[in-house]
């Protein structure tokens, strides 16, 4: 995961917002800013997805196949309120 920022391309990007008069030149600094900011997000995100990930295949793997169907069956029926409950 890259966890440098790159100054010079926020710079760039905004001041060719303002220049191509896409935005107004506060605007298109802050637009700048939080496009920069939801794709470190992003990556923040997969970088925790994949380790979620990764330790729910481990922990399966250790499981008894009877644990596993009857804990699929309990999500299957409770799919909308495991729905509510896991949205960010």
């Amino acid at each position: 995961m890259n966890t440098e920022v790159d100054f010079q391309k926020i710079r760039n990007t905004a001041e060719s917002y303002y220049r191509n008069g896409d935005f107004y030149c506060s605007e298109a600094v802050v637009k700048t800013i939080k496009d920069e900011s939801i794709s470190f997000l992003r990556q923040i995100y997969r970088t925790i997805f994949s380790i979620i990930q990764h330790q729910l295949k481990r922990i399966f793997s250790l499981m008894p196949i009877t644990f596993l169907a009857n804990m699929v069956k309990f999500w299957l029926k409770n799919y909308q309120n495991l729905l509510k409950t896991i949205r960010i």
